[in-house]
């Protein structure tokens, strides 16, 4: 019966442990390196530390992978309720706002591309509630970034354009 030669200045590496070798000493010399976040190794004495799949982690013992819990804001959670009812006054007093500026003629474009701008914020704060899939996360993402820039694009438009009315009145002002 042969046995397996056994290292003389090493004891075999564990699981959750990688082989590395010891510089200068002889090739059975080695270093048991312990496995790093993402990361696991489940033999012993395994030269190397595999990476968890996409949506796991690394078990505290770093000897295997978990899956990743998926956390999201539930519809019965007490902030979801607080933030879908911000997000309900603030559709209605911008629905109201819009048509009241209708009814009495004094709706302008920039005025109604603002208010239509942040009719878009308070619906995507409602995309931002329950569990997310495949189909919801880009959607969340783009219609976020989307709405806020129409938003703060409308603010600048009208901020240049009081400007401009502030200038021609003091123009006119100094000119006489």
């Amino acid at each position: 019966m042969t046995l397996v030669p056994r290292s003389v200045c090493s004891n075999p590496c564990k699981p959750s442990t990688r082989k590395v070798r010891q510089k200068g000493e002889p090739f059975c010399c080695f270093d048991c390196v312990p496995c790093g976040d993402g990361t696991y190794s489940n033999n012993t004495d395994s030269p190397n530390c595999y990476s968890c799949p996409e949506m796991f982690w690394s078990m505290k013992e770093r000897n295997g992978c978990v899956r990743m819990p998926i956390e999201f804001l539930d519809f019965s959670d007490p902030i979801s309720v607080i933030l879908l009812s911000c997000t309900a006054v603030g559709l209605v007093f911008t629905i109201l706002m819009g048509m009241m500026m209708y009814q009495f003629h004094e709706m302008r474009i920039g005025i109604g591309l603002l208010l239509l701008a942040l009719t878009g914020c308070f619906v995507c704060t409602i995309n931002f509630v329950g569990e997310p899939t495949d189909a919801t996360c880009p959607i969340r993402k783009t219609l976020a970034s989307t709405s806020l820039v129409f938003v703060i694009s409308c603010v600048i438009s009208r901020t240049y354009e009081i400007l401009l009315q502030i200038r021609g009145k003091f123009s006119q002002c100094c000119l006489k």
